[in-house]
């Protein structure tokens, strides 16, 4: 039986051949370890055995580009998917992006279990996501997740009613991923982070205008957006400023927490990345003691939706879907109403602040 091999164009094979059962064995241990490892949205970086100089983690490529990596058990080809398609194989220099073969300064590595990429594969995704034309879509109905219990275990007290003052500033509320992207996907009860995403973002939604703001959703129903339609719509918006909501994943399914992210590298000047600061640390502060959970902090990651926007700009991960304490109660209406007056009373402080 030949062996399986996934060609390009006219040029070389991607993959060589297996050689033997037993090397079957090891590729398939390996792809799945680092499938497991690096399949969900946004998942921790694992124990780090050093990155050779000139080399990029898979890990950061995924966080960066908002990718799903996923591992071919039967070729070795680990195939990254999400607003660009990018197949690569270790020990190559050769890959393919968006079904074009590109060509490395260096070789794929594979090492100790994890895939780095050499750095000018960062750029040439980089370029590729960039230049990709705003996704067009028509908005359709989409249910809003059942709940699947009333309170967590060791949950806190009903929030008092928000006292949070109004301003009647503009803000855009993304929704991440939508459509063919589900994100993450919760191990026990199979709900999808695009799901939680969006019902969460609605409700902030709905106590924002209720507060005299006006909201621009980068989408509204279970749709596909692409990075950077989601950072051109922010653009354009004349919004104070643009909050992407995301739930968090790993393989360990003890981790929980939120954390407010932004972009320390984003272009846009100093002025815009202290607003973006203060506006982690509102929201962040108003995540505080809301449910049984750990506050993993403001921090900044190089994140396109962050990174590509002109207005200030966060990135919310509410929770850990990976979690096995939380996993069923993030779609119940109890745990979604106490996120999302978190993040709206944290916009609302840092409106306030800035425009008193």
């Amino acid at each position: 039986m030949e062996n399986p091999v996934v060609q390009a164009d006219s040029g070389t094979p991607l993959v060589r051949p297996v050689q033997s059962q037993a090397s079957k064995r090891a590729a398939f241990l390996v792809a799945l370890f680092v499938s497991i490892l690096l399949g969900s949205c946004s998942p921790k970086a694992p124990v780090s055995t050093g990155i050779p100089a000139g080399y990029i983690s898979a890990f950061d490529i995924t966080h960066k580009y908002n990718l799903t990596l996923h591992a071919d058990l039967a070729t070795g080809v680990f195939r990254f998917t999400g607003d660009a398609e990018f197949c690569v194989n270790p020990g190559s220099n050769r890959a393919l992006l968006n079904g074009r073969s590109v060509f490395f300064s260096a070789p794929v590595l594979l090492l100790n279990g994890n895939l780095m990429l050499p750095d000018d594969a960062d750029a040439k995704l980089d370029s590729e996501i960039s230049a990709k034309t705003v996704f067009v879509y028509s908005e359709k109905p989409t249910p809003v997740p059942t709940p699947t219990r009333s309170r967590p275990v060791n949950s806190v007290p009903s929030l008092p009613p928000s006292a949070q003052p109004s301003y009647a500033g503009t803000i855009v509320l993304d929704p991440g991923h939508g459509g063919a992207d589900p994100g993450a996907i919760g191990p026990k009860t199979g709900i999808t982070e695009k799901a939680l995403n969006l019902a969460v973002a609605i409700a902030v939604r709905d106590i924002l205008v209720s507060k005299g703001a006006k909201v621009i959703m980068t989408r509204n129903a279970d749709v596909h957006i692409s990075l950077a339609g989601r950072a051109q719509i922010a653009n354009s918006s004349g919004a104070d400023c643009f909050v992407s909501i995301h739930h968090n994943s790993t393989f360990d399914r003890l981790v929980k927490g939120y954390e407010v992210l932004y972009s320390d590298n984003n272009p846009n000047g100093e002025t815009r990345l202290a607003d973006s600061i203060v506006l982690c640390k509102a929201i962040s502060s108003a995540m505080d003691g809301k449910w049984s959970t750990y506050d993993r902090g403001v921090k900044s990651k190089s994140l396109y939706v962050t990174r590509l926007t002109s207005i200030p700009s966060v990135l919310v991960e509410v929770e850990f879907l990976s979690c096995s304490e939380l996993e069923p109660v993030l779609a119940s209406d109890w745990f979604r109403s106490r996120a999302a007056e978190s993040i709206a009373n944290g916009i609302l402080k840092y409106l306030a602040a800035k425009h008193q």
